[in-house]
This record gives structure tokens, C-alpha cells and sequence, in this order.
């Protein structure tokens, strides 16, 4: 099944936190996370595995901060090394549990089973560049966009099933991703931004602009995520719902 079609069939369940599972790990103040994907490819692969035995059907790829204003092209933590290693941890997570065995082959029990879900999918995920764009930054949105299509480049020949674009506070910049994600590739797009608590991003943009602006440029679906608690997400929430088609 495509995600797209899945997507329309029921519920779609995504994963939940990374960063604050690695900080339980060990992550150090400072650390890019994404370097984990190398160096504890493990511990990565048992944070997709964990949450595939809760029942998810979509793992986000620890490629939160992966853009070339962190990573270069070369070296052992080149943007296309920590973003193909980050895919490449969800499949062997997703294999196994297809298989029904843990990570080192051990065959699951039923109990372990009972809330896996029937499909699985790799979302590549894809976050803030960390700079402002103009004109409250100093970002050009060319700029911004050739940044954006580095790291969909990097990561459309491991063959995720769609792009993340999230936690996005900035529609302006979220643009920029969508449109190198759809130059970049023909995978399905989702849309996730974090408002505040006067339901709104941080450059003042409303939900129901956030949505007009995501099906104009084709975004299969557009959400929350980050910022507030539930009960602060709900006036959001109802906008969106009320202006999504």
C-alpha cells in the first residue's frame, strides 16, 4: 500500500519524540543528533523498533537538523552519510518487525505483536534550516530553497516514502521546503508547524493561511506538532480542520 492511500483509509499513526529519547540515551548539550545515526546506529534502530511494537505506521527519520549549514559533502558526517544512514535505520527496524523477529533475529512473541500495525512507512524528515529568512532574517529565499533541495537530494536515493517537512515556525520557510521537495522529488508531502499559544507561527502567520498555502502547492496533509500541549493545540486544530478540503 502507498502512504498516500493509507492516508485516507483510517487512521495514520506517526511516531512520537526522538531528541528527548536520546537525551536519555546520552545525548550530550551541543551534539548534533543526527551524527547518532553513525555512531549509535543501534540505539536508533531500537528507538524505530519500540515505537513499530506500539502500533505506528509512519517512523520519522532523525534527520531533524540534517542541512548543509551543519553537514558538508564529505567526511564521515557528510549530509548524504547521516541522512542515508538515518533511512536505512528505519528499514532494518521496519524489516525486522515484518519478519517478526527483534533486531538481533530473535523471533517476537505474540504479545509483542498484538498492536503492530499492518503498514509501515519511512518519513524523511526535514526541519528549519536554523536561520531566518529575510526580511526579518538574513536568508535569502533562494537561498533557502537550494539549501532545502541539498538535503531532499541526499536522501530520494534511499527511497523514503514521503517527506516530513516539521515543526516549521516560519511559512515562508516552510514554502521553500515544499517547493524543493517537489523539485527534488515526486514523494508525497506532509506538512507539520508549530503554533503558539494565540494559534499562530512565530512570524504571525494564521492556520488557515498555512493551509491554503499547502494545498496550493500540493501537500497531502497539513498538522501540528510541538509548542503547546493538547488543550492549547485545540483552537488550532479546529481551524485547520475547518479550512482543509
Amino acid at each position: 500500500m502507498k502512504f498516500t492511500e493509507k492516508l485516507y483509509d483510517g487512521f495514520t499513526y506517526f511516531d512520537g519524540g526522538c531528541g528527548s529519547i536520546l537525551q536519555a540515551q546520552g545525548l550530550q548539550p551541543g551534539e548534533l543528533p543526527e551524527t547518532w545515526n553513525v555512531n549509535h546506529a543501534r540505539i536508533i534502530q531500537q528507538m524505530h523498533f519500540d515505537y513499530l511494537l506500539s502500533g505506528v505506521n509512519v517512523l520519522t527519520t532523525n534527520t531533524f537538523g540534517a542541512n548543509p549549514y551543519k553537514f558538508g559533502d564529505e567526511g564521515e558526517y557528510s549530509l548524504k552519510a547521516v541522512i542515508s544512514a538515518a533511512i536505512n535505520n528505519a528499514r532494518i527496524a521496519i524489516e525486522a518487525v515484518e519478519k517478526g523477529v527483534d533486531l538481533d533475529g530473535n523471533p517476537l512473541s505474540e504479545e509483542d505483536l498484538k498492536l503492530v500495525a499492518k503498514d509501515h512507512f519511512i518519513a524523511f524528515d526535514i526541519s528549519s534550516l536554523g536561520k531566518l529568512l529575510k526580511p526579518i532574517g538574513n536568508l535569502d529565499f533562494e537561498d533557502a530553497v537550494t539549501a532545502f533541495k541539498a538535503v531532499v537530494r541526499a536522501g530520494v536515493d534511499s527511497k523514503p516514502d514521503l517527506v516530513l517537512v516539521e515543526t516549521m515556525t516560519d511559512g515562508y520557510e516552510a514554502k521553500a521546503c515544499i517547493l524543493a521537495a517537489k523539485e527534488e522529488s515526486d514523494l508525497p508531502i506532509v506538512l507539520t508547524c508549530a503554533f503558539d499559544e494565540s494559534a499562530k507561527l512565530l512570524t504571525g502567520t494564521p492556520p488557515k493561511a498555512v493551509v491554503a498555502m499547502a494545498e496550493g502547492l500540493g501537500v497531502v496533509a497539513v498538522g501540528i506538532n510541538c509548542s503547546l500541549g493538547p488543550e492549547q493545540m485545540i483552537p488550532a486544530v479546529e481551524e485547520i480542520a475547518e479550512y482543509a478540503s
